[in-house]
């Protein structure tokens, strides 16, 4: 397909997901970002010490000394140019040429184009923009500049100050990819703010005149072009909170007052639409949650700072969102991969092996000293300098829960001495008109035992770039859930759009241990098949069974899948199907109906595809339940633990 074609697809698309305002509002937003190339960038005269975070220095002597360690590497690694981030080694550039850089393509985004006139999403030649983008968050900063604090090494902390010197010769105001999005200016905004918070003082006055002018022309720029509407999703909440810390922190500033209050009501709005009563995030993805969760803390923990009155509901919410993220973290601290991940983070740097949404879930506890919200691998984090540590953790949540709003069953018990965590979904798709991170998994299932993952999620993998694979990482087929006719249950009408999206409702349920089930169905294959997909799952003493069956019209091919974590293998004897890790057994699967299973190897063309992490993906097993459905016939598996 043509770019041409491809771009009047995708707008097509998009205007269809628009209301009549959001319509309004787009054209007005258009006209503005015509204007917006005249906007003057006026050199500000204000003076004083630059802006710093509240409790910051405080809290990162208390961050144990083996943390050092690794904010050490990390340090010798980005001064030498060679650091990785998303996987991908950065190649060696000059400065000024490695912000505009594709580490995949080895192309450059153009540097001196109005950021409005680059078009990322049609033009994936030069790569995927998320790359650049990750990179000129400046999050790799943040622990450079803890350490240097920490250290008290000038040298260090003068390198962290040129850093950003060099990025804002390299990136004029609203010129190049850097300025294209507003959640990427103000996560950028806090890796400023948390730099000039631990090493201001080393800064040079013309420093600290280019330091508070390019805060000034972010909080202008997410200002001018809020997402609203479709849009108004985590991307909001990170401009929201952008605009609050300038406003907060930067009082020289003549709108700082301004900002603050626009930026502290975005944060209390996002609190609560993006944060359900149940305490699930409106996306559907258990990353996405925990980025808004951090987003929300860091708002609160300066608002307290600064005296600014905090709604009973944002702390109420933000409470539930813990609960929710503690059921669906299993007992080694791991959590399903439900919806999009891309491995965003506020305060700190990713790096591999670490648990963000476990740190975050510590974080949560250390703010409001809740034992039963730890995890029992909460690590000590560059966010706990900010958050504090967690108390001793309690013991974790047991028996069955019904996350009713947010659409999920959860089942935490002791079977066989085995600790069993299994959770079903049966919500919506995501949020907003085009449910931007969430994917095509309704009725599916997740089974954790002993913390080991054995049916997952398949991950992400690309964004912008991804394609043929974005959209199988999204689709029906690449869950725990029954796919009809090669059909995804609900329609993807771009990388981050669904022209339409299956409802899930529940039919009945009982939730007391050790005996629970639900039944639930959705409508996604009624328009085109005729028919509703009926689930039940039902747990006992011994396992839990699967069943599947269809009501309408018209028997259907129809196939229940289940991806298997690529350290599982699965074989089959006889009458059951066995899944082991290192040669043991951990379940046993039996079937009855008219699904037959069958193995798909990894590396075949029947196996499946698992990403662990953004940017990676790799073969793993598929056990495919395949076969014809007559309307009401049920499909029956039992899964025994061993």
């Amino acid at each position: 397909m043509s770019t041409l074609i491809r771009k009047a697809v995708w707008y097509s698309n998009r205007l269809a997901a628009m209301s009549p305002p959001e319509v309004l509002h787009r054209l007005y937003e258009a006209a503005k970002r015509k204007t917006g190339r005249r906007f003057a960038v006026v050199a500000s005269e204000e003076d004083g010490a630059l802006p710093c975070l509240p409790g910051l220095r405080e809290g990162l002597t208390r961050i144990p000394e083996a943390i050092l360690v690794k904010w050490e590497a990390l340090a010798q690694q980005v001064r030498a140019g060679k650091f990785s981030i998303l996987g991908i080694r950065w190649p060696e550039s000059s400065r000024d040429e490695c912000w505009h850089l594709d580490p995949v393509t080895g192309k450059s985004w153009p540097r001196d184009r109005y950021c409005f006139d680059i078009d990322y999403r049609h033009q994936n030649e030069r790569g995927d923009v998320k790359y650049v983008w990750e990179l000129n968050r400046l999050q790799y900063l943040q622990p450079v500049a803890a350490l240097a604090f920490r250290k008290n090494d000038s040298e260090l902390a003068k390198f962290c100050l040129s850093e950003i010197e060099s990025w804002i010769g390299a990136n004029p105001p609203y010129r190049g990819m850097n300025w294209a999005s507003g959640i990427e200016l103000a996560l950028r905004v806090i890796s400023i703010l948390v730099v000039t918070s631990l090493v201001g003082e080393y800064a040079t006055p013309r420093q600290c005149q280019k330091i508070r002018d390019t805060l000034r022309t972010h909080a202008l720029w997410i200002e001018r072009y809020p997402s609203r509407y479709s849009s108004a999703n985590n991307h909001q909440t990170a401009e929201s909170l952008g605009l609050f810390l300038i406003g907060a922190l930067c009082s020289q500033l003549p709108q700082s007052e301004k900002w603050k209050m626009r930026g502290w009501d975005g944060l209390c709005d996002a609190a609560r639409e993006q944060i359900l009563p149940d305490g699930v995030g409106a996306e559907q993805a258990i990353a996405y949650t925990a980025v808004l969760v951090e987003m929300l803390l860091l708002g609160l923990h300066v608002a307290r700072a600064m005296d600014v009155d905090v709604p009973e509901n944002y702390t109420s919410r933000l409470m539930a969102a813990g609960e929710y993220l503690r059921w669906f973290t299993d007992s080694s601290g791991t959590q399903p991969r439900i919806g999009d991940d891309d491995e965003a983070c506020v305060l700190g740097f990713r790096q591999p092996g670490e648990n963000y949404v476990s740190s975050v879930l510590g974080c949560m506890a250390a703010v409001f000293r809740r034992a039963d919200l730890v995890p029992l691998d909460s690590q000590a984090h560059f966010r706990n300098g900010i958050f504090g540590f967690p108390p001793a953790a309690a013991p974790a949540p047991e028996g069955v829960r019904c996350f009713e709003r947010g659409g999920y069953m959860m089942g935490r018990s002791r079977i066989k001495e085995r600790d069993v965590f299994l959770a079903m979904d049966h919500g919506p798709l995501g949020y907003l008109s085009i449910a931007a991170h969430g994917h095509a998994d309704v009725l599916s299932i997740w089974l954790h035992i002993d913390g080991q993952p054995v049916f997952v999620d398949a991950g992400t993998y690309l964004y912008h770039s991804g394609g043929f694979w974005r959209r199988h990482f999204r689709g029906t087929a690449a869950h725990n859930t029954l796919c009809l006719e090669k059909t995804d249950s609900s329609r993807m009408a771009g990388p981050f759009n669904w022209s339409r999206k299956a409802k899930a409702r529940v039919i009945a349920s009982q939730l007391r241990p050790p005996e629970w089930y639900v039944e639930a169905e959705h409508d996604g294959y009624l328009k085109k098949f005729g028919a509703l997909h009926r689930r039940r799952l039902s747990a006992d003493v011994n396992g839990f069974v699967i069943e599947d069956w269809l009501t309408g019209a018209g028997a259907r091919d129809a196939e229940a899948g289940f991806l298997l974590h690529p350290s599982l293998t699965a074989s089959r004897n006889g009458r059951y199907v066995s899944i082991s890790k290192d040669k043991k057994a951990l379940l046993h699967i039996e079937w009855e109906g008219p699904l037959a299973p069958d193995i798909g190897l990894p590396g075949t063309e029947k196996g499946g595809w698992y990403s662990p992490s953004f940017g990676r993906k790799q073969s793993t097993t598929r056990l495919a339940f395949s076969g014809t459905l007559e309307p009401e016939q049920k499909s029956v598996i039992r899964f025994l633990i061993v």
